[in-house]
């Protein structure tokens, strides 16, 4: 009896998951078309949507590896690792308030910051309409066995 029921109610059952389907489809086009709001206040802390990250101006890695000059007294105390930089990216690209997230040794820190400062961003980050700073962190890795550091 329960399957008479339900090959009975199939057609109908089919329908009533269509229109829940359909409804789904519908809010995820929309909601692709509709522009969301930029920034959420929840709990006093206000969240900004970055809708497109900025981007380096080329390849950042190669640049780095072309900027980089391996401090002497690290390659003399055999000493490598990767140094991670935190940074922001302003509203015109270009890079301030550098500071070390890890650090590996205080010459190879300061190498990483000063390469870091070189660098060009092209902005893309947008709330509201305007340009906005964006925090960026970076790995810069120093390898004594790479050939493309600058023995400087």
């Amino acid at each position: 009896m329960l399957i008479d029921s339900l090959l009975w109610n199939f057609p109908l059952l089919c329908l009533a998951c269509m229109k829940h389907v359909l409804s789904i489809f519908i809010f995820l086009t929309l909601s692709t078309f509709c522009r969301a709001q930029d920034t959420v206040t929840k709990n006093g802390k206000t969240y900004i949507f970055i809708g497109h990250m900025p981007e380096f101006r080329g390849d950042y890695m190669q640049f780095i590896r072309n900027h980089i000059q391996y401090p002497f007294d690290a390659r003399t105390a055999n000493i490598s690792g990767q140094v991670m930089v935190r940074f922001i990216i302003n509203e015109d690209g270009t890079v301030s308030d550098p500071i070390i997230i890890r650090h590996v040794y205080p010459s190879l820190d300061s190498e990483a910051v000063r390469v870091v400062k070189l660098m060009l961003w092209k902005p893309g980050a947008t709330a509201n309409g305007k340009r906005i700073k964006v925090p960026q962190s970076l790995p810069v890795n120093f390898q004594l066995n790479d050939v493309s550091a600058n023995p400087h």
